[in-house]
């Protein structure tokens, strides 16, 4: 455990990360018994150790997704979309034409091509629809930029080369930190952002993003 906490391992990682460090350790011990030079060994095994947990706790946050993320786990509440449609002033059967929940697990139904005419829109428009929804229907207030770009993958208009400069030209919606560190927040106006992209996506107005 000490390992783990000397690791700089978050704490709701714990349950994943100490199986790894008592294996590393015990194959630092194994290794020890049949060098006889212990002491140094054990070193190399704390450091190794270290290196197989933060391993661990950055395939968790990656590109393709965290498992943890708030996408996968907003919606666990009944009432979720009724509250989106009042803090948003959006219509609720609207937005279950737009929004599947399944398990939790917060999901665009709408098709990858009413999203808009190109990658720079189709992202524009994905941004403010899932992230509006998160800070309308939860207390959470900022998004890991890999988590937004999770989505567009699946709706196919994840830019390589531009995804971060798409989601932070968001309108209505800002951006903190930087790198794979870039988390999306919002400014004033965000909820109408939200509603215009309802709109948009359920062909309710001819507003483009």
């Amino acid at each position: 455990m000490q390992a783990v906490k000397d690791a700089g391992i978050p704490e709701d990682l714990w349950p994943t990360a100490l199986p790894l460090a008592l294996a590393d350790l015990r194959g630092a011990s194994a290794s020890s018994s049949q060098t006889g030079s212990s002491g140094r060994r054990s070193v190399t095994g704390t450091k190794s150790t270290k290196r197989a947990l933060k391993s661990s706790s950055s395939t968790r946050t990656d590109d393709d997704g965290d498992e943890a993320g708030v996408f996968r786990t907003a919606a666990v509440d009944a009432d979720f979309l009724d509250k989106v449609a009042r803090q948003t002033e959006t219509n609720v059967t609207d937005l279950r034409d737009v929004f599947h929940i399944e398990d939790g697990e917060l999901h665009l139904k709408v098709l990858p091509k009413e999203l808009g005419d190109n990658d720079k829109a189709k992202t524009r428009t994905v941004t403010a629809l899932m992230a509006g929804a998160i800070f309308a229907g939860t207390t959470v207030r900022s998004i890991p930029f890999p988590e937004i770009h999770r989505v567009c993958k699946t709706m196919r208009c994840y830019s390589e080369k531009h995804a971060a400069d798409y989601v932070r030209e968001t309108p209505g919606f800002g951006s903190i930190g930087s790198g794979r560190s870039s988390a999306l927040t919002h400014k004033n106006g965000w909820e109408t952002e939200f509603a215009k992209a309802v709109a948009r996506v359920l062909k309710k107005t001819d507003d483009a993003a």
